[in-house]
């Protein structure tokens, strides 16, 4: 994004930015790599700004992306705009557009437990023949959090698939991680890190095998 577009967006903002008082503008055009990014690091400066601007739908279509930072930050800065995104999302998460799919799961996943309408689609992507719409759509389930559970059953199946597109089993890397992470540094927990409820034990026995061979650090499941 060139200077001049990002002094014109900053122009198209400024009734809205009046009401900010003093704006460390220069710091915002230094964090900002896109129009996305600059919305983002303009409200930022201010947590309380709800942006006269339609934010929402500029983060949706940075949602779509073809750079992984700028859906990233799309993702997160929707996650803290007030109002019901997950309509949206799911029209994303259905598009034929993958890198559309890819903001819509990540959005989901900021959303937490407000995306439990998305359980069943993101459920769906699991059995995606692209490796990193599976991956994100793991993820989303792991940060929407209780309300994924169902879901679990799935994932564990997914672990004991063998794709060709995935030789190094990256897929079940990232479940094993989505399933059973404690919780920490990341801000989330696995869908079954807390326990593992009435889930089918020679399933779960299954995938944790199947994980253990490809992964260098053992799964523990505590029973």
């Amino acid at each position: 994004m060139q200077i001049s577009d990002l002094l014109a967006l900053l122009l198209e903002l400024r009734p809205p930015l009046a009401e900010l008082g003093e704006l460390n503008v220069q710091s915002a055009l230094f964090a900002a790599h896109s129009r996305v990014g600059l919305l983002h690091a303009l409200r930022r400066s201010r947590d309380a700004w709800v942006v006269a601007y339609p934010y929402a739908d500029a983060l949706l279509a940075g949602l779509g992306s073809w750079s992984p930072a700028v859906r990233s930050r799309a993702a997160t800065a929707l996650a803290r705009v007030k109002g019901d995104h997950v309509p949206a999302l799911l029209q994303m998460l259905a598009s034929d557009d993958l890198d559309a799919r890819y903001g819509a799961c990540q959005a989901l996943g900021s959303l937490k437990g407000k995306a439990a309408a998305a359980v069943e689609p993101l459920t769906e992507a699991l059995g995606s023949e692209d490796v990193w719409l599976r991956i994100q759509a793991c993820y989303a389930l792991a940060g929407i959090g209780e309300a994924a559970r169902s879901a679990a059953p799935h994932m564990l199946r997914l672990a004991l698939t063998d794709d060709p597109a995935d030789p190094r089993g990256f897929t079940q890397r990232y479940l094993a991680f989505c399933l059973f992470y404690p919780g920490g540094a990341l801000r989330m927990r696995g869908v079954l890190s807390k326990d593992v409820g009435d889930v089918d034990e020679d399933l779960l026995l299954d995938a944790d095998r199947k994980s253990t061979r490809l992964n260098s650090s053992h799964t523990v499941i505590s029973y």
